[in-house]
């Protein structure tokens, strides 16, 4: 199944929508990993729980690829890797904030 990938006669269309395909990919990718990232923070460093947080999402934005059909060029690993990034280190700021004590005025 190809998303948003049809072609009006233009191949200057054809290059918009690609590239609106791997937009849509990598904020599918940054908010997937949120979560993840949430659950990699509060795992045991190097348990089954912390390798899972990592890879499960890996499997989820290579399955991306090939439904939205964005190919593999160096932009687009470029692009998924920085939203997995992303998305795993908000997630795992997540838990700092959430759990930092409030300072108290004196």
């Amino acid at each position: 199944m190809v998303f948003l990938c049809f072609i009006f006669g233009s191949s200057k269309k054809k290059i918009v929508l690609e590239n609106l395909n791997l937009i849509i990919v990598a904020f599918i990718t940054l908010v997937i990993n949120l979560p993840f990232g949430y659950w990699r923070k509060i795992a045991r460093t190097k348990s089954t729980g912390w390798f899972l947080a990592i890879h499960i999402p890996v499997l989820m934005v290579i399955g991306m690829t090939f439904l939205f059909d964005i190919g593999y060029a160096w932009y687009t690993f470029v692009a998924k890797i920085a939203a997995f990034v992303l998305g795993q280190w908000l997630g795992g700021r997540y838990i700092k904030i959430k759990t930092k004590e409030p300072k108290l005025r004196n």
